[in-house]
């Protein structure tokens, strides 16, 4: 399935993510979004199931809010 056709459905939900404070707020949900499906389409082009999944855990690491200091 092509990139675009994806787009509503994965902007509808990492803005509704972000609304509900489950994905970080420093980032636009649209930017997320794009990040999101051009990360995973390149998992297209990957030789190994393991890799497709490194490279899912790297998509979703950079949805995730950062991680506050305890300091």
């Amino acid at each position: 399935m092509p990139v675009r056709d994806c787009w509503p459905l994965s902007r509808s939900l990492v803005r509704q993510g972000a609304a509900d404070g489950a994905f970080r707020q420093d980032v636009g949900p649209d930017e997320l979004a794009a990040f999101c499906l051009h990360a995973l389409g390149a998992a297209a082009g990957l030789s190994s199931h393991e890799a497709v999944l490194r490279l899912v855990n790297v998509a979703m690491d950079g949805l995730r809010p950062p991680q506050r200091s305890s300091g």
